[in-house]
């Protein structure tokens, strides 16, 4: 870690230690705890977005740049509510050079630097869950198929799926699992949507939501020097509710985090609230596999 910088941290008319001194001994453990891989546990109630913004604060007067940290999300509130209580503890200066928000907001700012390697332009356009159904919507109309049989948000849920698993529309046609659900369910032309439903997309210089997180993936896979020049910029990564990443999420965050290894998530391994949108609650257990000298940190003191 880098030699504290001469002048501490801008938290307002605080020094580091009396901030610190406002954590349980459970939640200091896992704020200073700043290199190498950990996990913190933690239910609802019990100061987990506390110990992330507090944990930001305390790397930034330990002299580490604001850009090299990188703090992800799953709703705007949670980012907004995470960057307002950083900015109260460092101020507006260094504060608002970190990297906070959602994943999505995140890898479409990368994609707006670094997506015309696959063929994007910088000012693509993002469609939300309406403009996807819309579009799906006409593509079954183009095709003449039943709407019934193939309802929007069916269809969306299934594209989405498969996205979430990093599975594109060719590799969806041809995964004999997958065609089997669907001829099950009588809806054998999804296959044939989806490869629709992407054309269009491109053609029309736009993303879905499930996009941001494939294209990111992609760019990082398929281009190495793009995955070290992100790497060399997020040298710690943190991740709120990391029980609802879904497959895509875990291993962007995975190659990000595999020079340093300087990662810290926090997750209730009791729940996962977005498990509708892939989430995988099997990555809180491949993290130990991952990084087998992870530190482990309980919350269990509730202030609710």
């Amino acid at each position: 870690m880098p030699r504290p910088k001469n002048v501490l941290l801008h938290v307002k008319e605080k020094t580091v230690s009396n901030f610190l001194d406002q954590l349980n001994k459970e939640q200091y453990d896992a704020v200073v705890q700043a290199e190498g891989p950990v996990m913190v546990i933690a239910g609802a109630g019990s100061g987990k977005t506390r110990v992330l913004t507090y944990r930001i604060a305390y790397l930034l007067s330990k002299g580490v740049d604001a850009f090299h940290i990188l703090a992800l999300t799953f709703t705007n509130k949670a980012a907004r509510e995470m960057k307002e209580r950083v900015l109260k503890l460092v101020g507006d200066g260094e504060g608002r050079n970190v990297w906070m928000g959602t994943f999505h907001s995140i890898f479409s700012k990368i994609l707006r630097i670094d997506g015309h390697l696959l063929g994007y332009p910088s000012n693509y356009s993002i469609y939300d869950s309406t403009d996807s159904k819309r579009l799906i919507r006409q593509i079954v109309s183009d095709m003449q198929l039943d709407s019934k049989v193939y309802a929007q948000s069916f269809v969306a849920g299934r594209i989405s799926m498969a996205k979430s698993s990093l599975m594109n529309a060719d590799q969806y046609a041809n995964n004999p699992d997958v065609q089997t659900v669907d001829e099950a369910s009588g809806k054998p032309m999804i296959k044939d949507i989806y490869r629709a439903y992407q054309a269009r997309l491109k053609k029309a210089d736009a993303m879905d939501f499930d996009d941001l997180l494939f294209n990111t993936y992609l760019l990082f896979a398929g281009f190495p020097e793009i995955l070290y020049k992100y790497q060399q910029k997020f040298q710690y990564i943190m991740v709120d509710e990391y029980q609802d990443t879904n497959y895509a999420q875990y291993l962007i965050i995975k190659r990000l985090a595999a020079n340093t290894e300087n990662i810290c998530v926090v997750g209730d391994d009791a729940q996962s609230i977005y498990a509708f949108r892939g989430a995988n609650i099997s990555n809180m257990l491949n993290l130990k596999k991952d990084y087998p000298d992870i530190k482990l940190f309980k919350l269990e003191q509730n202030y609710r």
